[in-house]
């Protein structure tokens, strides 16, 4: 994760997190509200960490598919398409390929 999306979200999920879990751990003398509170951070930074994950990974196989649309010799990865703009990206791109193929084929030959 060199600076990829995942880290600048984990970042981000752990600034915001942190303040509000802070506040409620130092304010209150309740060993269960600090439990809580300490556990709502954790569950935050959790799920922000897998969904950046999650969105990166994607990111990255649209990158490998655009990769090796100009590479006729690698077979390209087929993209899975779901409904958000990630999919409508994975759509445009696998529509595209046939005809990218054709024109680097016509100028190779």
């Amino acid at each position: 994760m060199a600076d990829s999306i995942a880290r600048k979200a984990l970042l981000i999920a752990v600034a915001v997190g942190l303040a509000p879990v802070l506040v409620i751990y130092l304010s209150t003398a309740s060993g269960a509200a600090r439990l809580a509170s300490l556990v709502w951070g954790a569950l935050l930074i959790l799920v922000s960490w897998l969904l950046a994950r999650s969105l990166v990974r994607r990111i990255n196989r649209l990158t490998e598919f655009a990769d090796r649309l100009l590479d006729m010799s690698v077979p390209r990865p087929q993209l899975s398409a779901n409904n958000d703009e990630l999919g409508d990206l994975a759509r445009s791109l696998s529509r595209m390929a046939p005809q990218i193929e054709e024109v680097v084929n016509r100028l190779r030959n």
